[in-house]
């Protein structure tokens, strides 16, 4: 190519250094795209014309990065894009942080050093332009390098890697140096999207709060907003409302469903003198509940505070191929200096292009994004990559109990009679009981009497003993007169009672011997038991249970087969999960566990020397998924854990996570390969040229080739898949 003259490569470098000094001085070297603070105080000072450019360029910055983002970062990230969307159920919004606006106008100025470069072959005059592109660039990198020595107090690839790119351009290797870097950005922007950009939805743990309560004020019940509800106050809250305080009830009596925050399976029945927490669903009753804390001094409100305080506690864990780059930063920088002062600028470039591991800087984002992409094809959204690069190392998996080993709804186990009485006659009378009720209770009967094809029959009136149990009058034998009224349609038709053992003592109605042994059976289980009467009668009761999941067993059979020690964390009771923990052959569990506790055993294992994973589905789950080394969740999961979760199983299924386990060492095992594959070939190429005079040519020579061979390693994976999909 033929050459400038020194007049006019210096005439660009001056005028090149000048600008630069003008533009360091007006915009902070860290956010040079990012106005100064007060924009607004400065933009008035400016003439017009300036405020113009101003503002024209701003909307050129903001058409890139979204050009950028639509046709790179997703094409790049397709599959876990795809995946992100479906979870959250809505739009996502692009945020475009500062360090990907400086990464996006890195890639654009290096895409113009390579085609200035190349363009010069024809017309030299274009090196005019080549060059201030690459001072600058390489005056931004030391920028960078210094700030992130700054931070880091070390030298790290991410710094040494512009410094090669430098030394091939003062070489006058513009072409190569830039296709370099290009493919060098496109590593850390692949790095980048394998990181964990969840939404900041994690405070809101106690969900939708009402804008007014009712209270209770001197015997009459005065409707207030939200706010104003202070601590001692008498709060009234209704079936199908959700408790926004914690507090004690002083009358009344409901069912609530607390398995959001404390992870019960059942429904728990509340009267006089229990607690009440924040978060807790009322299904059925009335309560009025003395306000005890409210707003963020509730036991909700606690684990939002506590998420706050560690959106940052997982354990920051380098990629193994970055961590494996970083160790040979130093040995290689001193080495290259050393050539550098003995044998010549040339020589000194030709060893810091094959320093050991350099490839892996590049290697190892493109090797995880793949990684990435072939999970989410098992439906598997990783959102941080580091917890896939983390799996394989896991000693220890941890699972709730409700709604990860098992399932939220209940079933139907089984139906106790007395006398002759039909299994089917007792559910049919349930079910026409509990057809127009929506707790778990109710469905999970009416489902099985749907399941075993029964007519449910029509009722002539309903009564609810709130809290406690059915008055129901069949229309079997009941009057069709029209005329009739509700007492003469009531004294026709047949009395189905359905409810708890409470509320056949309220009825009045003995509980048979054989029905009491049962029902004392089924509350060591942590069972639910529903008796059934008709008319002045128990006739039987119908034994529920949760439902198990039918992968649950398999899974933990599978992670035992990896030596991998198995537990459960619950907060249900004792007994059901002792035996659920029995049932599926896990080596040990913690039962009655309160929410904030749960984060605190896995920092004891922790602390222990265990690296935990832990699997759960809930607000009582959050704290326990922030402390552990890798947190996994199920969509359909409540938005904080799915937000907490590291790992989301988008098939709301505990089946790939073997496998997923076994994807980790598959990874690690491709990492350890390209480690060997670009380490042991530099080695030898950096001793050629110490020793037997190899130059630049030939070192670019042996780095593409094992640059290559780690690509084709790096994607092995992917043509498996591809081939296995023919």
């Amino acid at each position: 190519m033929p050459m400038l003259s020194l007049a006019t490569i210096a005439a660009a470098g001056t005028a090149s250094a000048l600008w630069l000094r003008q533009r360091a001085t007006r915009r902070p070297s860290v956010q040079p795209y990012v106005l100064p603070p007060k924009e607004e105080v400065v933009e008035a000072r400016l003439p017009m014309a300036a405020r113009e450019w101003q503002h024209a360029w701003a909307r050129l910055d903001d058409r890139y990065h979204r050009f950028i983002h639509r046709y790179i970062n997703t094409r790049l990230n397709a599959g876990r894009q795809a995946q992100w969307q479906s979870l959250v159920e809505e739009e996502i919004e692009v945020v475009i942080s500062p360090e990907a606006k400086v990464e996006n106008w890195r890639l654009a100025r290096n895409s113009g050093i390579a085609l200035t470069a190349a363009l010069a072959y024809l017309a030299p005059v274009w090196m005019t332009i080549t060059i201030p592109l690459a001072i600058y660039e390489v005056y931004s990198n030391i920028l960078f390098a210094r700030d992130r020595f700054r931070l880091a107090r070390r030298i790290e690839m991410e710094q040494l890697f512009p410094l090669v790119v430098g030394g091939l351009w003062l070489t006058g290797y513009f072409i190569t140096g830039a296709v370099s870097m290009l493919i060098y950005d496109m590593a850390m922007k692949m790095a980048y999207l394998a990181q964990d950009r969840t939404r900041a939805r994690l405070i809101n743990v106690l969900g939708t709060q009402p804008r007014h309560v009712w209270v209770l004020v001197d015997g009459a019940e005065i409707e207030i907003p939200l706010e104003q509800l202070a601590p001692n106050a008498t709060l009234v809250v209704q079936a199908g409302q959700t408790v926004p305080v914690d507090g004690t009830i002083l009358a009344g009596h409901a069912t609530l469903d607390q398995q959001r925050l404390t992870g019960e399976e059942q429904p728990i029945e509340k009267g006089p003198g229990d607690a009440a927490l924040a978060g807790t669903l009322v299904l059925s009753g009335h309560l009025h509940i003395q306000v005890e804390k409210t707003g963020n001094e509730t036991l909700a409100a606690q684990i939002g505070h506590i998420l706050e305080q560690t959106l940052s506690h997982h354990l920051v864990v380098e990629q193994r191929a970055r961590r494996m780059a970083n160790a040979w930063v130093t040995p290689s920088l001193l080495t290259s200096s050393a050539t550098l002062v003995t044998l010549g600028l040339k020589r000194a470039v030709a060893v810091i292009i094959n320093m050991p591991a350099v490839d892996m800087a590049i290697i190892g984002p493109l090797t995880l994004m793949n990684y990435l992409n072939l999970a989410s094809r098992s439906h598997i959204l990783i959102k941080d990559g580091r917890a896939l690069e983390l799996l394989h190392t896991v000693d220890t998996v941890i699972f709730d109990k409700t709604g990860t080993l098992t399932f939220g709804s209940l079933n139907v186990c089984a139906i106790y009679c007395e006398d002759t009485t039909a299994e089917d006659l007792i559910l049919t009378y349930a079910a026409a009981a509990e057809q127009r009720q929506s707790h778990p209770l109710a469905q999970a009967i009416v489902d099985a009497a749907v399941a075993r094809c029964l007519s449910i029959p029509a009722i002539a009136n309903t009564q609810v003993e709130l809290g406690y149990g059915l008055r129901v009058w069949l229309k079997e034998g009941a009057t069709d007169d029209p005329a009739a009224t509700q007492q003469e349609h009531e004294a026709h038709a047949r009395l189905i009672r359905v409810g708890s053992e409470r509320f056949m003592a309220m009825e009045a109605l003995p509980i048979p011997e054989t029905l009491q042994t049962i029902h004392a059976t089924c509350q060591a289980q942590g069972h639910s038991l529903v008796f059934v009467a008709r008319d002045t009668q128990i006739i039987g009761a119908i034994e529920l249970q949760p439902t198990v999941r039918p992968e649950a067993a398999a899974v933990i059979a599978a992670l035992k087969e990896r030596k991998i020690t198995t537990m459960i964390i619950s907060g249900d009771q004792e007994a059901p999960t002792r035996k659920l923990a029995a049932e599926l052959q896990v080596d040990r569990y913690y039962a009655n566990v309160l929410p904030t506790a749960k984060g605190t055993i896995v920092a004891e294992l922790q602390a222990a020397g265990r690296t935990v994973c832990f699997v759960g589905d809930g607000i009582n789950d959050a704290l326990a998924l922030k402390q552990a080394h890798i947190s996994i969740s199920l969509r359909g999961a409540t938005s904080v854990a799915t937000d907490t979760a590291a790992i989301v199983m988008m098939d709301q299924s505990l089946q790939n996570l073997p496998a997923l386990i076994d994807l980790s060492h598959e990874l690690n095992r491709n990492i350890t390969t390209n480690l060997a594959l670009t380490t042991i070939p530099a080695i030898g190429v950096v001793g050629g040229v110490l020793f037997f005079n190899f130059g630049i040519p030939i070192s670019l020579g042996a780095f593409t080739v094992t640059f290559a061979l780690s690509i084709a390693n790096a994607m092995a994976p992917t043509r498996r898949e591809q081939i296995t999909d023919m």
